[in-house]
């Protein structure tokens, strides 16, 4: 599907989204949906996010903030409404696109019988709210042009705020909506960071902690004795976009150990993280 959408979209409709496509999308997913399963498709009133329906459920109101729906590939980032070019290159009509609302703005209250199911009172103000990421960096304080943020858990991200969404990324990084108010982020990230060292521990150590497992890493030299690890265990987005690719221990030989490997998978983390890194400061970011 994502191969599909970039020849059929071409460099135009990137410049509205900022983003390359990406099978995480929605568009790609609702793209498969009209190809593969056409009764479904036709029945699509609106399409929601995870978070835009529980919200709905609260409130009976739909709608999806800025910084999800950057996400979408959908959403034209600079004018800050659903793309018309690119629903019509895709016969997707505009009408299943939620209205688009700011992420601290009030959408709602919740619905008398949720309040009383959950007891809280009745008439609670429901926000947007936002993207994970994007409200992670609220929380990390990313809200200036020269604040930038790591975050690891299965995945890794690394996370630098934007005034505006003029940084020319050449597809190599996301550009989306903050959940600050007329602002940006643009994002690297690498799909298995902790997820790899989870795996790793699963199959070295399913029965000890990630202490245990990390103590004897410590002691070993950076290099791991030549053992190379790249992390791409379930696909790639930056620098390789690619859901195919997939990860390697290259140079595995007898003097290898068992802190050999996981220094390796440490290794391998960090320095894919150092890429999105690389991209940032080949774009300008200092």
């Amino acid at each position: 599907m994502c191969t599909y959408y970039q020849k059929k979209a071409g460099r135009p409709s990137a410049k509205d989204h900022k983003n390359q496509a990406l099978e995480g999308f929605t568009l790609p997913k609702l793209l498969w949906v009209k190809e593969h399963e056409p009764h479904i498709d036709q029945q699509i009133d609106m399409f929601l996010l995870p978070k835009d329906y529980v919200r709905f459920r609260l409130t009976g109101a739909v709608h999806i903030d800025y910084s999800d729906a950057a996400g979408t590939l959908l959403l034209n980032i600079g004018e800050q409404t659903w793309s018309e070019e690119i629903c019509q290159a895709f016969d997707i009509s505009p009408h299943i696109c939620p209205p688009l609302v700011t992420s601290e703005a009030e959408v709602g209250t919740l619905l008398p019988h949720i309040a009383r199911d959950v007891g809280m009172k009745e008439g609670a103000k429901v926000f947007a709210g936002g993207a994970d990421n994007a409200c992670g960096a609220i929380g990390a304080g990313i809200l200036s042009s020269d604040r930038t943020l790591c975050s690891i858990g299965t995945s890794g991200v690394i996370l630098s705020y934007e005034e505006d969404h003029e940084r020319e990324l050449q597809g190599n990084l996301h550009l989306f909506h903050h959940a600050k108010k007329n602002a940006f982020y643009t994002m690297g990230v690498t799909l298995s960071a902790g997820y790899s060292l989870n795996w790793a521990k699963h199959l070295l150590a399913p029965e000890e902690s990630f202490q245990s497992l990390l103590e004897g890493a410590a002691h070993v030299a950076p290099g791991a004795k030549g053992l190379l690890f790249t992390p791409y265990l379930v696909g790639e987005r930056t620098p390789h976009a690619d859901s195919i690719i997939r990860g390697s221990l290259i140079g595995l030989d007898s003097r290898h150990e068992r802190a050999h490997v996981v220094r390796a998978v440490l290794e391998g983390i960090t320095f894919s993280l150092n890429e999105s890194i690389a991209l940032f400061r080949q774009a300008g970011k200092t």
